[in-house]
């Protein structure tokens, strides 16, 4: 947008001009009554200097009262006097003219300087606006970048400058978020569509088998039936925790924290175990000399106990699992330890990424996000979880909860 444009289409311009205009007219209107006065003074000095002269005075003295009298009598037929109007002279139209002219002249300098002057500043002040406003449809298509800083110190264009900046790096942040929200909401439902794709073979596969082979043996009848209502199990364990993870990556739990005994919510989660844990053939105690007191959401904590017993009794092939809850100032320490095979220290930072574990096996024994669901609460719950593993010696998890 050129200058002329600018002029065109804002408002700011042409009442800058208007507004100089009608200051331009006010300075004649009174300039013109100005200039009568001063005509009319001038013309009254002169009236009373050659009154003062003819009454004896001389031309370079100053006129004196006795002798403005003096000559008003020599003058007294004629009617002048030194009061007479000063626009019966023939000069006074020409002094109050030239007059007239100096202060029109001399306003309307200024009027004109104040305007070019004002017009120039409010010409740059769009100009910054203009390369702002492509600095902001720069920033709009990449997404990224600043825009330069312009105006002086303190002034509206630098802050709105500095406005735009701090939206621009907000719309950069949010981009980077939702950059990682895809590309998360990629990766999981790639590796979700990966977990459910064994079970699904299977379950498709097995009946198949039932629906065609019309000779099979019982016992194998028997044997695909179990396979089916394995996987379906597992599936449905799959969804189930997907869910709450997806809930939980979205912020939209909402935890209800009360000061509760953690004892009992450990030992609410052994007693929820405990049928796997037969199965497996795991034994689980807690040790707790006194009952440890904590702010937590009995419901979701429990959750995150229950994954990490389950995790264990899962993967580590151990036969014990011993719990210890300790109170430390400050903080809670909850350890869970198992005498299992251990892992390697290469795999412990991936242990708590989603769908991490695989399994070798055709069934899913585990959906894969249990140990990411309770790094999750433990971490709304402000606390830590770290995890120590020796091969042939187990592994423990250990979690500090700040107070």
């Amino acid at each position: 947008m050129d200058r002329t444009d600018r002029f065109i289409n804002n408002r700011a311009p042409k009442l800058l001009l208007g507004f100089f205009l009608m200051l331009f007219l006010c300075f004649l209107i009174g300039g013109w009554f100005l200039s009568g006065m001063l005509a009319g003074e001038i013309v009254h000095d002169q009236i009373g200097s050659m009154l003062a002269l003819a009454g004896g005075g001389a031309f370079l003295d100053e006129p004196d009262t006795e002798r403005i009298r003096a000559g008003e009598e020599l003058f007294s037929a004629y009617g002048i006097h030194a009061e007479m109007s000063a626009s019966l002279m023939p000069q006074y139209s020409r002094i109050r003219n030239l007059l007239f002219l100096l202060i029109s002249c001399i306003s309307g300098s200024i009027c004109l300087l104040g305007c070019a002057f004002s017009l120039r500043r409010l010409d740059r002040i769009y100009t910054e606006l203009e390369e702002l406003r492509a600095d902001c449809f720069t920033i709009a298509e990449e997404l990224e970048g600043k825009a330069a800083l312009r105006g002086e110190d303190f002034g509206c264009v630098r802050r709105i400058c500095e406005g735009v900046n701090l939206i621009a790096g907000r719309m950069a942040h949010l981009s980077g978020n939702l950059y990682q929200e895809k590309q998360f909401l990629k990766d999981f439902l790639t590796d979700f569509s990966h977990q459910m794709k064994t079970s699904l073979t299977v379950v498709r596969l097995n009946s198949d088998l039932l629906h065609e082979a019309e000779h099979l043996p019982e016992a194998k009848k028997h044997q695909l039936s179990e396979e089916i209502m394995l996987h379906l199990d597992s599936m449905e364990e799959l969804v189930l925790s997907t869910l709450k993870l997806a809930k939980l990556n979205a912020d939209a739990v909402v935890y209800t924290q009360t000061d509760t005994d953690l004892c009992m919510t450990c030992n609410a989660a052994i007693r929820r175990m405990q049928p796997l844990l037969r199965q497996k053939a795991v034994a689980a105690q807690l040790e707790a000399p006194d009952p440890v007191s904590l702010p937590h959401d009995r419901v979701w904590l429990c959750e995150a106990v229950c994954n990490l017993l389950k995790n264990a009794a899962d993967h580590s092939e151990c036969t014990e699992l011993h719990m210890e809850l300790t109170a430390i100032p400050g903080a809670v320490k909850l350890s869970i330890a198992d005498n299992g095979k251990g892992m390697p220290q290469s795999e412990i930072p991936q242990l708590f990424e989603r769908f991490g574990k695989k399994s070798g096996s055709a069934v899913m024994q585990s959906a894969g996000v249990g140990l990411a669901i309770a790094k999750q609460i433990i971490e709304a719950h402000n606390g830590e979880i770290c995890v120590y593993s020796e091969i042939g010696k187990g592994t423990r998890f250990e979690i500090l909860f700040l107070q």
